[in-house]
Order: structure tokens, then sequence, then C-alpha cells
């Protein structure tokens, strides 16, 4: 009897609360949850009915009904989770009254969700509609409960599997939205980074003639939606040994690289970050949603998992159809790998001479656009990436004579900008090492793109000591 006394003072003091507003001549919205059963509130309900407050006030915002969010209450009581706002236009109750029934009719959970409307003459605005039985989802409701066709245990597993469900799809579509963007930042900053010897870039198309700023931003524009699928796939997958997922992985990057040659008229822009950032996109959508942060340890270990012998089984075939990091792999042999050998790493290279630099510099870029200091910090990066890397688009294009003189050049570069030498001035040389010898390191400009998107991740889903 404590318990019900409990519930209906929480009513009555609800009732109190609806009144108030009507006295002041106004329409109140509210929420509940339809919990059967003791207690009426946990951790679970208390997720949950937080994200259905937010969806429910985008809900009445996208009608044009607003509510006066100052004097907006939220309380938890013996009765459960409860909402109530006044609305602060004058739109007719009937109205409010259709737009909360709508949104309880097409929720996936809405078969626990009251959304109630109360008239400024303190009058419930009643639909009439019986809601079904949450267990048979046959049956009305009330007759199910009159003929006690259902357990109380039975109704209460039901109410928790609707809510864990939302709370699971809301937190892996966030997850799945905030790493997409990230991706889709960390391709954007790296494209814009001016000057970049050899490479495009705002201002220059470095030595290429098929393709320029533009036919990058349009090709991101393309490849974006299949990262958000492979971070969304990330959040999906739950077979910890990742056995089957490498062709997952690679049947959504065979249809980005299709759809990017369509887009860019058969260049190839963005080939090797399809693969590289794909990988780092599922990879860190699967440790985040599995462990609740980002740990670059375990992605690079993840990666590493997934592309196994990557190296050993798929750069010996001796088709025409090699990638260049397949024939400089059969030309020099092991150290020139490619793409396929930085997977394989765990992105060993892009860690340990990208991320590295970025997470050593303490340099908050969710938080700043200070232009001039993200350009030397991104400029700084991918030099040190240049300096490090066997890039094997330059080897493709030259030698490894070649390869080890723009290395030494990358470092000198980077040690001059270091030493407060403007970077325009520091560039001269390196732009015209690659002008003259008519190479670009498009593999140090993934790899760019990879460690800005890792740290961004770091930034965003570090582990909270």
């Amino acid at each position: 009897m404590e318990i019900l006394s409990k519930i209906l003072e929480a009513r009555d003091n609800r009732a109190a609360l609806r009144e108030q507003i009507s006295k002041k001549g106004n329409i109140s919205v509210s929420l509940s949850l339809n919990i059967a059963g003791y207690p009426k509130s946990d951790t679970i309900t208390e997720a949950f009915f937080i994200t259905i407050i937010n969806e429910f006030e985008r809900t009445l915002l996208a009608n044009l009904i607003t509510i006066n969010k100052s004097e907006c209450t939220i309380i938890t009581d013996a009765d459960g989770n409860f909402y109530i706002a006044p609305v602060s236009s004058n739109t007719d109750s009937k109205i409010v009254k259709q737009v909360c029934e709508k949104f309880e009719e097409t929720h996936k959970a809405g078969r626990i969700i009251d959304a109630d409307v109360t008239t400024s003459a303190n009058k419930s605005e009643s639909s009439g509609k019986a809601k079904h039985c949450i267990v048979c989802k046959t049956n009305a409701a009330v007759d199910c409960m009159r003929n006690r066709n259902h357990s109380i245990e039975e109704v209460r597993e039901a109410a928790w599997l609707l809510m864990t469900d939302h709370i699971k799809t809301d937190k892996e579509q966030k997850l799945t939205n905030s790493i997409s963007s990230f991706a889709l930042k960390s391709i954007i900053y790296e494209i814009s980074l001016t000057p970049k010897p050899g490479l495009v870039d705002f201002n220059d198309d470095g030595i290429h003639t098929d393709m320029n700023y533009y036919t990058f931003v349009n090709s991101t524009s393309i490849i974006i939606p299949y990262l958000n699928r492979l971070a969304l796939l990330g959040t999906k997958h739950i077979d910890t040994s990742h056995t089957d997922i490498l062709t997952e992985i690679r049947e959504i990057g065979i249809e980005a690289e299709k759809d990017m040659f369509i887009e860019t008229s058969g260049v190839n822009t963005q080939k090797g970050v399809i693969f590289l950032l794909g990988l780092a996109v599922y990879a860190s959508s699967h440790i985040i949603n599995r462990y609740g942060y980002f740990d670059i340890r375990m992605v690079s270990e993840l990666i590493s998992s997934i592309c196994c012998d990557m190296v050993k089984t798929e750069m010996t075939n001796n088709t025409d159809s090699q990638t260049h990091g397949q024939k400089c792999y059969n030309k020099y042999g092991n150290k020139f790998g490619g793409a396929r050998a930085e997977a394989e790493s765990g992105l060993k290279t892009a860690i340990d001479y990208g991320y590295s630099i970025l997470d050593n510099s303490g340099f908050n870029i969710l938080k700043s656009s200070n232009r001039s200091e993200m350009n030397k910090l991104f400029t700084s990066t991918l030099l040190n990436i240049m300096a490090n890397n066997n890039d094997s688009n330059i080897l493709y294009r030259s030698d490894i004579k070649t390869l080890e003189e723009f290395k030494t050049i990358a470092s000198d570069t980077l040690n001059a900008i270091n030493n407060g030498v403007n970077i325009n001035e520091a560039m001269n040389s390196i732009n015209s090492f690659c002008s003259k010898n008519r190479i670009s390191a498009g593999g140090a400009a993934d790899l760019l793109s990879v460690s800005i998107f890792l740290y961004l991740c770091k930034l965003q889903y570090s582990k909270i000591s």
C-alpha cells in the first residue's frame, strides 16, 4: 500500500503541474512511460526517456509547435519518468494532440510512450484510441490486462526490450554520424592543405594534369556515404574474430571506387584513401562502440588482425591489373608493399609519423579553426610522413634513389619549418624536386587523412580516467 500511495501522490503532483500551466492560459504537452509493475524507473528508463524527450521536442519544433523551454519540468518519481512543458504559441490543442498521436504511432517504441496534451482549461485532449498489447501485439492492452493474459514480468520484459533496442540504435546512429563526419573532415583538411609538394592543393595541381582541387572535392562527396556505411558496419559487427569482415569492407570499398571513377571520368583520386581510411573508420567505430572509448593501440591491432598476411597473399599476382604497390613490391621487395603493407602493419606509418605528431602537439583541432596554426601543424605532419614513408606512388614513377632523396629533402624541409623558416620559402626545394622528377607523394597524402581522422577520434572519444 505504501508504494501505491507514493504513485498516487506522484500523479497528484503531475496533475498540479498541468493545472499551474493551465492557469496561465497555456496548453501543456507531457511525456511519460507505460511501465508495468514497480519500480517504474531505472538507468535504462532514464537513458531511454532522455532520448525520447529530444526526439519529441524535435517533432514539435518541426510541426511549428513552440514550447517554453525555460518552464519545462523533468522529474523522476514513484510513477516513473515525467516531462511537461507549456506550449508558448496559440496553437489549437487538437492540432497538438494530432502531432503527439503521430509521434506515438510512428515511433518504434511508441507503445510505451504517452504523449499527452492538456488544454488551457485544464482538460485532457484525448484521442479515444486504445493501444495494442505490448506482448501479443494483437489485442487491446486493456483487454489483455483485464483478462490477465500476460504476467507483469512478461510485460516489463517486452518494455525493456523496446527501450534497450532503441538506446542501442540511437547510440549506433550518433556514433556513425560522428565517425563519418570525422572522415569527411580529415579528407577535406588534407585536400585543402596548401602548399603540398607535387600534390593537388587549393592553389595548385602539383604535377597532375588530370585532376585539381575540385576533382577531389567532387570525388570526396561521392565516397563519404560509403565511409558512413563502414562506420555503421563497425557498430553492428559482433564477431570478435573478424574473420570474414575484410570481404564485407572490400565490397563497400569496391562500390565506392566504382562511383569515384564515374564521378572523375576514370581518374584515380582517392583509391588509396578509400582503402586505408575505410579500415580506420570501421575499426574506430567498432572499438568505440564496443568499449565506449577510442584506443589507438586497439584500433591498430584490429586492423592488423583483419589484414593479416595480406601482403604475402595478395602482392605476388602477375596480372596486368597490378596496383602501383604490387608492382613496387614485386620489383623491390618487402619494404615496399604500399597500402596493403600499411594495412597489415595496423597503420604503423600513419600512427608513428602522422598521428603521433598531431597527438604530441596538444592542439585541439576540434575546437580551433586558426588557419595559420592548423596549416603549420598539418604541413609538419605531412612532411614527417613523407620523410618516413616508402611511398609507392613515388617509387612507381621513379626509383629507390629518387625516393630516398625525396625523403631526405622532406626531413630537411620539416627541420627548416621547425626552426622558423616560412612554410612557402621552406617548400621551394621540395617543390622543385617533385616538379623536376615528376613525382607526387599520394601515399603520404592518404596517410595524412588517416592520421587526422584517428586524431579526431581520439579528441572526441578518449577514455575518461
